[in-house]
């Protein structure tokens, strides 16, 4: 069975960089698989009510899904794109992970420490200590 990866993304420099290592990663892996993930909030700001909301969350991350397939540099077919909303990104990437049973996670670690991190708490953070599986961290 082939490696399965799941990749959160946000559209950041660190989107980039987790793009970076796992395009190296699969490259070496024959048949390795991704599985891209944005996570749009449930109520953005500045919403243009004359648009479906559905359709302004895809138009906010097609452009990332680009970026990032153009970073990964592989094969199309290895690729899926996902699109999610929730509240609380940590918890949508939980959920496909335990849900789809990926080999690992990998998402970008923004750098909060302290006490942002113990008031706002961390993506990243929740991600890796909630994981059923191993995560790829990358700063």
């Amino acid at each position: 069975m082939p490696l399965r990866i799941l990749m959160a993304v946000d559209g950041s420099e660190h989107s980039a960089a987790v793009a970076q290592q796992v395009g190296r990663l699969c490259k070496q892996i024959p048949g390795a698989k991704v599985t891209i993930l944005h996570v749009a909030h449930p109520s953005p700001p500045n919403v243009d009510v004359d648009i479906p909301f559905d359709i302004m969350v895809r138009r906010t991350a097609d452009p990332i899904f680009q970026n990032v397939r153009e970073v990964l540099g592989l094969n199309p077919e290895q690729i899926r794109e996902e699109v999610g909303v929730a509240q609380d990104p940590a918890e949508e990437i939980l959920a496909l992970a335990k849900a789809e049973r990926f080999d690992f996670i990998a998402l970008g670690a923004r750098g909060t420490s302290g006490w942002r991190e113990a008031l706002l708490g961390s993506v990243a953070h929740r991600v890796v200590y909630n994981a059923p599986c191993p995560v790829l961290l990358v700063h």
